[in-house]
């Protein structure tokens, strides 16, 4: 493009000089028609951009050929997808509208571009071109969630949080506050001294001196055997046992019956009575047959 451009302005320079000497009035015609060419829109590889005009374009980005007043040069489509007004900018070559230069990295999330992705820039002839395009080494800046305290329980300790990009902060942090459980039970089980303990949230113990539980005692129980001497017994809480000796009386068969008394008369009815082996009596009537009338009265009540 550098030396067609040269070359243009070499060749046309003279024919405009000669002009400008031999016709003036032809002069003004040209500069005339070059401040206000008759562009029109056409194809890639075709015209040139009128002047002002509103020629669209769908591959923003991309470049084409386009020619104004003889001379060739490169037309962008934009941003706004309109074709931009022809140049003659160093890229151009044999009607080939490709940029060669080197695209420069302006940094990870740099104008505009994603967090992620880097953003390229080139100089053009004069135009700069921009882009986003992904890169392995951006990354997203922001930092995670803080680890746990290094002060597993009280006291003080650090704390970290990464990013992506591999970069590590770190505060002073406090730990957890210590709480302790409830007391366990006493070793004493029953009555007298012991000790007990209790455990922290942070895995610490207390030991503590204690007085195992009151002993109390239930009633006793019944006399064994249920006559004559014999045992009883009771538990306490602690689970203790006491036994003492206990009698429910002689025993006796309620059964067992002695031999029947004499009866109070020989003749005409009397009783007599007789005691079992716990003491009870029993009365029955005898000789109630009739008395003779010889015998006398003091016979009968013997």
């Amino acid at each position: 493009m550098t030396m067609q451009r040269k070359a243009w302005f070499s060749k046309d320079l003279v024919r405009v000089a000669a002009r400008i000497l031999l016709v003036g009035g032809l002069y003004l015609g040209l500069a005339a028609a070059w401040q206000s060419p008759a562009w029109s829109c056409g194809e890639p590889g075709g015209y040139p951009v009128a002047q002002g005009g509103n020629c669209t374009c769908t591959d923003t980005g991309t470049w084409r050929y386009c020619e104004s007043q003889g001379n060739s040069g490169c037309e962008l489509c934009n941003a706004q997808s309109v074709w931009g007004i022809c140049a003659w900018f160093d890229f151009t070559d044999n009607h080939h509208c490709v940029c060669d230069k080197p695209w420069n990295n302006a940094g990870c999330g740099a104008g505009g571009c994603p967090v992620n992705q880097q953003q390229q820039t080139r100089n053009c002839g004069g135009l700069i071109e921009n882009r986003c395009v992904p890169d392995a080494t951006c990354c997203d800046p922001t930092y995670g969630a803080w680890s746990a305290c290094s002060a597993l329980c009280g006291g003080s300790g650090t704390q970290t949080r990464t990013n992506a990009c591999g970069r590590t902060q770190t505060q002073g942090c406090q730990g957890p506050v210590e709480t302790w459980g409830a007391w366990g039970a006493c070793s004493a089980s029953c009555g007298g001294s012991g000790t007990q303990t209790r455990t922290s949230s942070c895995g610490n113990t207390q030991t503590q001196g204690c007085q195992g539980p009151v002993e109390t005692w239930g009633a006793w129980g019944a006399c064994s055997p249920s006559c004559g001497p014999g045992n009883q017994s009771r538990t306490s809480s602690c689970g203790r046992t006491q036994t003492q000796g206990c009698n429910n009386g002689p025993c006796c068969d309620p059964n067992v019956w002695g031999a029947w008394g004499t009866c109070s008369a020989s003749c005409g009815g009397g009783t007599q009575t007789r005691t079992n082996q716990c003491g009870t009596p029993q009365t029955q009537a005898c000789n109630t047959q009739p008395c003779p009338s010889h015998v006398p009265q003091s016979w009968r009540e013997m």
